[in-house]
């Protein structure tokens, strides 16, 4: 209620307006936040960093390309791992619309992590999705995460500390059955593919990896679609054409596949 009525009373305001800034500061002190109608359900969000979508784009027509692909893959997977699933735009987005599959959401960002369980609970979706505030990587350990908003964030060399989980732990805890995985992860897919040869069971995984630019915190698309290739994968976009090589200088979703 308090984040409706401090949306109300901030939003006649012109964006440059002191009286918008002293509400967005206000927000982000106490960590408000705004629901939207998403597909069958609701979904929470940031009301200052993902302010954009109460001003004319819903979360509902947000990557859609994306949300309809992954939600016909999952028809076929007993579960969805979502690795950097942020406020689970696309968790949400395939459990509402898929009744017979679970979620593991998993993201070093304790806020999109507290919105993402708002939703769930609106949703009565607690059931159907486990939570985990750690970060992946190719060892268990201790990592560097910055988060530049509240809502987004990337591994660094510096930042925080947050603990790390091994990539291929938590895939090979269900990867006994088909399952689905989504990786964003901002640049820091280069250095989880390089370990795909420590991922059991390939041939039950499906692989949706978003492949960002060029030294964007690092990343490097096109070593990751080498990589993926070395290991056998089959790979495609999001049209169904098959993928060899990329542009550099663009993002990218590919799909991965491994036959038995």
């Amino acid at each position: 209620m308090k984040d409706q009525l401090l949306h109300w009373l901030i939003s006649p305001f012109p964006p440059d307006s002191i009286y918008r800034k002293i509400g967005k500061r206000l927000c982000c002190r106490l960590g408000l936040s705004a629901k939207q109608k998403f597909y069958e359900g609701v979904i929470y969000f940031d009301a200052v960093g993902q302010s954009w979508a109460f001003k004319g784009t819903p979360y509902e027509t947000v990557d859609t390309q994306i949300k309809d692909e992954l939600l016909s893959l999952s028809r076929d997977c007993r579960h969805y791992i979502d690795i950097g699933c942020n406020i689970g735009q696309i968790t949400l987005s395939i459990l509402l619309r898929n009744k017979a599959i679970n979620a593991l959401c998993v993201d070093p960002n304790a806020r999109v992590l507290r919105l993402l369980k708002k939703s769930l609970r609106a949703n009565h979706l607690e059931h159907r999705a486990l939570i985990k505030n750690v970060a992946v990587g190719n060892e268990a350990g201790v990592v560097h995460f910055t988060s530049e908003i509240s809502e987004m964030g990337h591994i660094s060399r510096d930042g925080y500390r947050v603990k790390c989980l091994r990539l291929a732990d938590l895939i090979n805890e269900y990867s006994s059955q088909k399952c689905l995985v989504k990786i964003d992860v901002e640049g820091f897919e280069t250095i989880l593919l390089q370990k795909l040869d420590q991922f059991r069971n390939l041939q039950n995984v499906c692989l949706v990896v978003e492949l960002h630019a060029l030294g964007y915190n690092e990343g490097n698309p096109a070593e990751c679609v080498r990589l993926l290739l070395q290991s056998g994968a089959t790979l495609r976009n999001l049209n169904g054409l098959p993928v060899s090589s990329i542009d550099p200088s663009q993002i990218t979703q590919v799909i991965a596949q491994w036959n038995p």
